[in-house]
Formats: structure tokens, sequence, C-alpha cells
């Protein structure tokens, strides 16, 4: 792919995909348990060798992220904030419940 542009965004995605696949191991379904929303997670569990060609995969992508002309290593300091934010955005939505009571309002 000569286009730069078009290749970061087809690793971003890459890397989005595998970050969802990533929470899906049974080591990261134990970090959250008991989860208070139940909506956002599935019954499937990858196994060990399908955990592993995720995260050699991943190793991969960031490897290419990295290597993609011009600022390629801050494009992948830039990536890797990205997600982990929306790490600790699932996460919360996960574990935390953010139950408020309805606002009443006063004529």
């Amino acid at each position: 792919m000569a286009d730069t542009l078009f290749r970061r965004q087809i690793l971003m995605q890459l890397m989005i995909t595998l970050q969802y696949l990533h929470m899906l191991t049974k080591t990261e379904k134990a970090k959250w348990h008991p989860p208070k929303n139940r909506s956002l997670l599935t019954e499937f569990t990858l196994e060990a060798q399908e955990s592993a060609w995720v995260m050699e995969t991943w190793t991969k992508t960031m490897n290419e992220i990295r290597a993609t002309a011009p600022l390629g290593k801050e494009f992948a300091e830039v990536t890797t904030g990205v997600l982990q934010r929306e790490r600790n955005w699932v996460r919360d939505r996960l574990l935390y419940v953010f139950g408020k009571p309805p606002v009443t309002f006063y004529r």
C-alpha cells in the first residue's frame, strides 16, 4: 500500500479489532468479574492458541505502524493512547453503574 493515510486507517481498524478480541480471553474476562453491565459481554471466549495469535498479530501490526513514514513512531504513540482510552471506557461500562436519579423540574 503506497498511500500512508490509507495504510494507517486499515492498521488502526485492525488494532481496534484485535483489542476487542483480546477482551475475549479468559484472563481479561476474569479481570472484569462480576460485570455490572452484562449487555457488553459475550459468551464467546478465545482459547490459548487464538489468544497467542491475537498478541502476535498485535505486535506485528504495531511494528508496521511504527515503520510507516512519516512520523510512524509518533503515530504509534497516539494509537496506543487512543486504544488505552477505549479500553478504559469499556472497563468503566462493564464494572461501574452510572445510575443517577432522574432530574425533577420545578415550575
